[in-house]
Order: C-alpha cells, then structure tokens, then sequence
C-alpha cells in the first residue's frame, strides 16, 4: 500500500495541465497519423480493406484466417515489424496520458490522499491488455496458417477485456469532466442570484 501511495504522490507531482497537454498530443499523433497510415499500408497491400485485430472489439478463427490470408506474406510481415516497434510504445503513451488525465481531473475534485485517486490506475488495466493482446496477436501471425482455435479464442477475449477496460476509462474521464464542468458552473450561477 505504501508504494501504491508514493506513486500517487509521483502523480500528484508530474500531473500538470502542460503535461497531460504534450502527452494527448502526442497520444493524438499516433491515433491520427500513425495507425491510420499502417491501416491504409496493409489495406494497400492487401488490395482491399483488412481490418487489423487490435482495432476490433471482436473476431473469430475464420475471421482471423481470411484477414491474414487477405494481407498476404508481405502484409503479415508488415503487420509483425509494426505491432513490435509501434504497438509495444503506444500502450505506454496513452497508459501515461490516460493515467494522468485522471489524476489530473480527480485532484481537482478530491484530495490527493483520498482513495479515490486509486482510481487513475485504471488505465493500467488497458495497458496490460493491450500488451498481452500484442503477443497473442505475433503468436497468430507466427503460426498461421496453422491456427489453433484457443489461441483465437484467448485473443478474443483479451481483445474484449481489452476495450472493456478502455470505455471504463473513457467514462470516467467524462464523467468526472461532467462533475468539474457542472461545479464550475454553479459557481458562475451561485453569484448572479
């Protein structure tokens, strides 16, 4: 419990507006820029649209099968070097930017050592199922054609625990957002009355 203490005091410290800032910026970069052109690549390659399996909420083996049989040998080899150098950094990028966004916003509607700052670790969830999605997804592309049917099945589900964990985030960010905008704006109301 200590040491989950001391990092809520390290975020307490490194959770300033700049920051969370310069990292949705860069966490904007990768979702505008990034995974789109490594979509239109392997689209490219494919000669049609072959939707890769992290932006799925779900899938099945045959669904697998024909998205990696649609990239071809260039396009699986091309989605392994990209999940590798790219998919293994943006976890850490919006692990970080999500985790301080919380902070962020919970600082500024409860105390720094209340409990319910725990809550900025929830991100942490999406970031381990993003990594653990990650290397089931080499583990598909390394042994198809050969699929076994658990490991679709496995990566199916952490795909969903995946973006289950991520809306959960998603809706805290807003409704604390919600919670801050509609105190703000009592306060403007309070003194017209």
């Amino acid at each position: 419990m200590e040491k989950l203490n001391d990092m809520i005091e390290l975020l307490d410290k490194t959770s300033s507006l700049k920051f969370v800032l310069l990292l949705m910026i860069v966490f904007s970069v990768f979702n505008l820029h990034v995974f789109p052109s490594y979509q239109d690549k392997i689209n490219e390659i494919a000669g049609k649209e072959a939707k890769v399996l992290d932006t799925r909420i779900d899938y099945s083996l045959a669904e697998v099968d024909l998205v990696f049989a649609d990239m071809g040998v260039i396009g699986r080899d091309f989605y392994k070097s990209t999940v590798i150098p790219v998919d293994m950094i943006y976890p850490i990028i919006y692990g970080s930017f999500f985790i301080l966004l919380l902070t962020y916003l919970l600082k500024k509607i409860t105390a720094t050592d209340s409990k319910l700052m725990f809550l900025s670790f929830l991100p942490v969830f999406v970031v381990l199922f993003d990594y653990w999605e990650n290397i089931n997804i080499l583990n598909l592309l390394d042994t198809y054609p050969n699929l076994n049917p658990q490991d679709v099945i496995q990566g199916e589900l952490i795909t969903k625990l995946k973006w289950l964990s991520a809306f959960i985030s998603i809706f805290l960010v807003l409704t604390l957002s919600i919670i801050i905008i509609s105190r703000r704006f009592r306060e403007i109301v309070r003194p017209l009355n």
